[in-house]
């Protein structure tokens, strides 16, 4: 409960903050993360975790299908 509350608590103050600094100080920060987010030295990186992700996750799907199966098997195999 502690932490939901900070949490709501932190939404309230980076509001607060946010609404004070404006428009103008939102567009430069949006601007400068989505200069970050294209530059190259996040590009390449970037495209290649996508790659790597793509060509892992049907080994990964694979394995969770066979771990959920042999899960199921000795549950249902228990007496």
């Amino acid at each position: 409960m502690r932490g939901r509350i900070l949490f709501v608590v932190g939404i309230g103050v980076g509001y607060v903050l946010g609404a004070r600094a404006g428009r103008q100080r939102y567009e430069q920060i949006a601007s400068s993360a989505s200069k970050f987010w294209n530059s190259d030295a996040v590009t390449k990186p970037r495209e290649q975790a996508v790659d790597f992700v793509q060509k892992q996750s049907p080994k990964v799907a694979s394995a969770a299908a066979d771990a959920a199966s042999k899960a199921i098997g000795k549950v249902t195999n228990r007496k």
